[in-house]
């Protein structure tokens, strides 16, 4: 729950100081060695092609229930080493294609109030399949922040596994990989548990990357304050006002990548990180990823050179003020009319709303939109006919089910709502802080005829589910 904040909200807290798919060998014909786990160097002390999935799954029938464990697990040796990508700067300032400034249909004001899921019609459950990629593991019971790629032919699935808590020392990014969907390599620590300078620090996983070429995977390392630790310093402050980074005594952003995806590069400390769901494409070019509050642009495909557009903190403030919780894990989605649409969990019921009509550069003020969901992470996108969805836990409650795909023919009426996941089949296995939710922080991907979605089940299990595009009426 509190991943973004954690994670991306130290990238806001930089921005504000600024002045502002792997493919591993494999080991068999359904396993996947990963042959590469990083560590970060010590700076504590400053503070294959996209028919070949397709073509390897089922074409039989699927039903909603059905459910399987990963069949086929490879053990992982550890290796490092990639040769680093060429990279360039990304210029804050570039070129911009004549659709821009867009001409909005509405007023941010009304753009929001049109933005609902109140009259959609439930359209049952969707027939689909699904698979347990990370089983209960007592020594590590918890897994969230769901990542998810697909890159040269397989796809990966990353999130963060601590010990017992959310956020807690040693918490680490773990990454499994898979060329079938139904089969999964063994989970393996992509980065693993690390000392800072007073204890173990929190890394969180936060979104991959690709380019084409090189598939880039983002985390964040904290320390929390040594005065702030509990139990003889071994266990993480509790909240303040809902999140905990207040007492950090640093939040950097990482990346690591690969061009082979069994080799992996060091950790590479960036100015800014990971967004909140998987980057899309504008029509004017522009990469973006969504943030909590705003975007990170690349308009030269250089995954460790992310800039950031923000939204004014006047405007953040004013929302506060009108009802909105917090402004926090942010997806989102550009309109025909070339609009760029930002969704923000507010803790308040709605998803709030700022629009851009620069491409990103800036952001109009921040709206209560008449789209209902609970107080988690939201995932949207366009789907191959152009339709717009928005994946989320619709009802407002804390229990994050059920997980619901709402489908809108123009970005703004989403009259039609899907069942993803609504099963009672597991129960939280450990307790631990700020634990809980059925189906939590979903990531969604379209590669070829399906629509693949990772996320955590009472943040002690990651899951995925697979669904034909062709049932998305």
């Amino acid at each position: 729950m509190k991943r973004i904040l954690v994670g991306l909200c130290a990238v806001m807290m930089l921005i504000g100081m600024a002045a502002c798919q792997r493919e591993p060998q494999s080991a068999s014909s359904s396993g996947t060695e990963i042959s590469s786990q990083t560590s970060l160097p010590d700076t504590s002390a400053a503070t294959e092609t996209a028919s070949t999935l397709s073509q390897t799954e089922s074409a039989g029938e699927s039903t909603a229930s059905s459910v399987s464990k990963a069949t086929s697990r490879t053990k992982a040796p550890v290796t490092t080493t990639s040769k680093a990508p060429t990279t360039t700067t990304t210029k804050a300032a570039s070129q911009e294609p004549s659709l821009y400034p867009a001409t909005p249909r509405y007023t941010p004001e009304e753009s929001a109030q049109l933005i609902t899921n109140k009259n959609a019609k439930n359209m049952g459950k969707l027939p689909s399949d699904r698979v347990l990629i990370a089983d209960f593991d007592p020594d590590w019971a918890y897994c969230h922040h769901a990542s998810l790629a697909y890159f040269k032919g397989k796809l990966y699935a990353s999130w963060s596994q601590g010990r017992t808590n959310e956020d807690d020392l040693g918490q680490r990014v773990m990454l499994s990989v898979s060329s079938n969907f139904s089969d999964w390599s063994d989970p393996v620590p992509i980065v693993d548990s690390m000392m800072g300078l007073y204890s173990e620090t929190v890394l969180t996983s936060q979104r991959f990357y690709c380019n084409g070429d090189t598939l880039y995977l983002y985390f964040s390392k904290l320390e929390y304050t040594y005065e702030s630790l509990q139990e003889n310093h071994t266990l993480r402050p509790l909240d303040k006002d809902g999140y905990g980074v207040a007492d950090a005594l640093y939040n950097t952003a990482y990346a690591i990548y690969t061009t082979d995806g069994v080799n992996w590069s060091e950790p590479q400390e960036l100015a800014v990180g990971g967004g909140v769901q998987a980057p899309i494409k504008t029509a004017g070019g522009r990469e973006i990823f969504f943030t909590g509050q705003g975007v990170l642009y690349n308009d030269d495909k250089n995954g460790l050179a992310w800039l950031p557009f923000s939204i004014d903190r006047s405007y953040v403030n004013d929302a506060i003020k009108r009802g909105a919780n917090i402004l926090t894990e942010g997806c989102g989605y550009e309109t025909d009319d070339y609009v760029l649409h930002l969704l923000m969990r507010s803790n308040a019921g709605y998803l709030w709303q700022s629009e851009s009509y620069d491409n990103g550069k800036t952001w109009s003020k921040v709206y209560k939109t008449n789209f209902a969901v609970d107080a988690s992470m939201s995932n949207s996108g366009r789907l191959p006919d152009g339709r717009y969805y928005i994946i989320c836990n619709p009802v407002f409650n804390w229990k994050r089910t059920p997980l619901s795909i709402f489908v809108s023919e123009d970005g703004y009426n989403f009259d039609k709502q899907y069942i993803i996941r609504d099963e009672t089949d597991y129960t939280m296995q450990q307790d631990g802080l700020y634990k809980g939710g059925a189906f939590a922080y979903p990531e969604a991907i379209i590669q070829g005829d399906y629509l693949y979605v990772l996320y955590s089940k009472e943040k002690e299990v990651m899951e995925i589910t697979r669904i034909a595009i062709q049932d998305i009426k």
